[in-house]
């Protein structure tokens, strides 16, 4: 059996921006910094856990790391929160890919580098229902590859059918290749950023769902309507 994951902002929702705008602003509100490194590649693990507890660190904070990640995160939520509806969509046929998939049994997870709170916003503002769906956040774990097997492994536990054949991630940045390449799965890139995928090394880039019978043929699946 062929198990998928999916990453969220930028391969559910085309939630990048509003997602960078409102955490940087957290950050500087909190810990009432002007200017960091806001090139999420540059840090360890790029999960909001892994980027706040990084930051804490090399700005001698992280004696109160655990008071700074609740506050950022709070302060986070409250501007997500205050943003208009139409900062969060969802990719394009993302939300009928997953009915279709699920309606077919086919085992889906999701598995993102954002907070708990802030992933299941964006996700029901974008109006994707991800309810009865494991969903694994950085809420769970500090590294992108431990959210992933969280999510992997919580789908297995739901077949109790053995090794699935396979495993896909759906993904929109290098990190998410990087990621899924360390963990020996398969790779599908979705999102607006193509060519930044394929220069990393993706084979097979879709900028959204709408060709769902490509994908689904790519993944050589039968998948009914």
């Amino acid at each position: 059996m062929h198990a998928l994951i999916f990453d969220i902002d930028g391969t559910l929702t085309r939630t990048n921006d509003v997602d960078h705008e409102c955490f940087v602003e957290a950050i500087r509100t909190v810990l009432e910094v002007p200017e960091f490194e806001t090139d999420w590649d540059s840090y360890t693990h790029t999960t909001d856990q892994g980027i706040v507890e990084e930051l804490a660190l090399r700005l001698n904070r992280s004696e109160s790391t655990p008071a700074i990640l609740r506050q950022i995160e709070e302060q986070f939520i409250s501007l997500l929160c205050a943003r208009p509806a139409s900062s969060f969509r969802e990719v394009p046929g993302a939300g009928e890919f997953l009915c279709r998939l699920r309606g077919n049994d086919i085992p889906v997870a999701v598995a993102t580098g954002a907070w708990r709170a802030s992933a299941h916003h964006k996700l029901h503002q974008a109006g994707i229902d991800v309810s009865g769906l494991p969903v694994f956040t950085s809420s769970d774990a500090v590294s992108r590859e431990d959210i992933m097997m969280l999510a992997h492994d919580a789908l297995l536990n739901q077949r109790r059918s053995g090794p699935f054949r396979r495993t896909t991630f759906f993904g929109d940045a290098p990190w998410d290749i990087r990621a899924t390449s360390r963990l020996g799965w398969n790779f599908v890139g979705v999102g607006e950023s193509i060519s930044l995928l394929r220069e990393n090394g993706a084979c097979h880039v879709f900028e959204d769902y709408t060709s769902a019978g490509g994908i689904l043929s790519l993944l050589g699946m039968n998948v009914g309507d």
